[in-house]
């Protein structure tokens, strides 16, 4: 093959790599779903702002074990995010935790007495389970987690 065919190759994969994220590319080989809903206290608005977090308990063959997580206001909003900013959950079976802190209070590591004194979330929550079948439409998800007053 001759340098200009290989030159040419070269210009054609570039112009296709850069224009992908502008006119889109076909599919998405991870086969992400969207996932968005509220996260809700007691049937109310959320205490503080916090984390709704997607943990993989198994994923559909052949694709990666990836968590999602998505940051919720005190109207309790989220969108979930694996890779980037709202792309959605890799298809497959998720364990659902929500953190909520009161920000004032927080010091310590992440597990120790004083950081779990610090939560909204109650001791008896559960976490529950989503499940997102491949080739889904986008999936609407609330949760309602029961409060707890921070100890001070």
């Amino acid at each position: 093959m001759s340098g200009t065919g290989v030159f040419r190759r070269a210009v054609i994969a570039a112009v296709l790599l850069v224009s992908c994220p502008f006119f889109g590319c076909k599919g998405d080989p991870l086969k992400k779903v969207q996932v968005t809903g509220k996260v809700t206290f007691d049937g109310g608005a959320c205490p503080e702002p916090g984390r709704i977090t997607f943990t993989p308990t198994a994923v559909a063959e052949g694709l990666p074990r990836r968590p999602a997580s998505g940051a919720f206001e005190v109207d309790g909003a989220y969108v979930a995010t694996s890779f980037r900013p709202g792309d959605g959950i890799v298809p497959g079976t998720y364990s659902v935790s929500v953190a909520c802190y009161k920000a004032s209070m927080l010091s310590g590591a992440p597990g120790d007495d004083r950081f779990r004194a610090a939560s909204f979330v109650a001791e008896e929550f559960e976490p529950q389970e989503l499940v997102v079948p491949a080739g889904s439409k986008p999936i609407q998800f609330d949760i309602d987690v029961p409060k707890r007053n921070p100890s001070k």
